[in-house]
């Protein structure tokens, strides 16, 4: 079926394997607060690689062509603390399931978050 500017219309289902190099993994996730409740907008990245994606509407995530190996994953969002997952093994083909909950950042009252590019520390 064409539309009406002439582009043939594909189906998500058609284009996404096409996408994927078989030669290589993929990750597939969610992003939830410690209630179950999806998080949008959160920023997943592998520190190793750089490769980046963000989380969708229902908290929903995936990252394409990654190769095969042990990553540390970061997970940022507003409020929220950050969630680190170290050796998270990534194998061939789709690595479903991965599930990060994350926790809201509670700055006793009085004190303010003090940011540098190699620590977090809390300053009074």
């Amino acid at each position: 079926m064409m539309n009406p500017n002439n582009i043939p219309a594909v189906s998500r289902s058609e284009v996404f394997p096409r996408l994927l190099d078989h030669t290589l993994g993929h990750i597939r996730g969610k992003v939830v607060d410690i209630d179950g409740r999806p998080i949008p907008e959160c920023k997943i990245w592998i520190r190793e690689t750089g490769k980046s994606t963000y989380s969708d509407e229902h908290g929903d995530f995936a990252m394409i062509n990654i190769p095969p190996a042990l990553y540390t994953v970061i997970v940022e969002c507003e409020d929220y603390a950050l969630c680190i997952s170290p050796d998270l093994p990534v194998s061939l083909g789709d690595n479903p399931g991965l599930r990060f909950v994350m926790h809201l950042l509670q700055v006793p009252k009085g004190m303010y978050l003090q940011f540098d590019a190699t620590r977090l520390a809390f300053q009074a």
